[in-house]
């Protein structure tokens, strides 16, 4: 099987930070952008008997 190199760079249209204020983005989206603090991922992800997420029990910022 191959393997293979992804590489994930910036996404646009994200909007500018505001205080207090934190967007869930998907993984790929908080790793292309390192820097913005207010950008959170679902954690401990809640499945359904087929393995389908459903929910998560917390946010989470990525280091």
């Amino acid at each position: 099987m191959p393997v293979l190199t992804a590489h994930h760079g910036p996404t646009h249209h994200l909007p500018d930070p505001e205080p207090a204020t934190l967007l869930v983005v998907s993984r790929p989206v908080a790793v292309a952008h390192p820097h913005r603090h207010d950008l959170v991922v679902p954690f401990d992800e809640i499945r359904d008997a087929d393995g389908h997420i459903t929910a998560c029990r917390a946010l989470a910022h990525l280091t």
